[in-house]
């Protein structure tokens, strides 16, 4: 599973797909992700706090 995001400070956009560029996940929507302010705890507090994201972790 490759993952990509759409990130600034005020919203991220996650999609998923596979190699083939097969779409794997809906677009999955969480808070802003700006590593030029957040800390990486604070990042992946974030990341976690989404349930689509941290049940597919395994598979990216």
């Amino acid at each position: 599973m490759i993952l990509i995001v759409d990130s600034g400070s005020t919203k991220s956009d996650w999609l998923a797909v596979d190699k083939h560029g097969n779409k794997l996940l809906e677009k999955i929507r969480t808070q802003g992700l700006n590593p030029a302010i957040l800390s990486e705890k604070k990042l992946y507090k974030t990341i976690n706090k989404s349930e689509e994201l941290s049940s597919n972790n395994e598979k990216v």
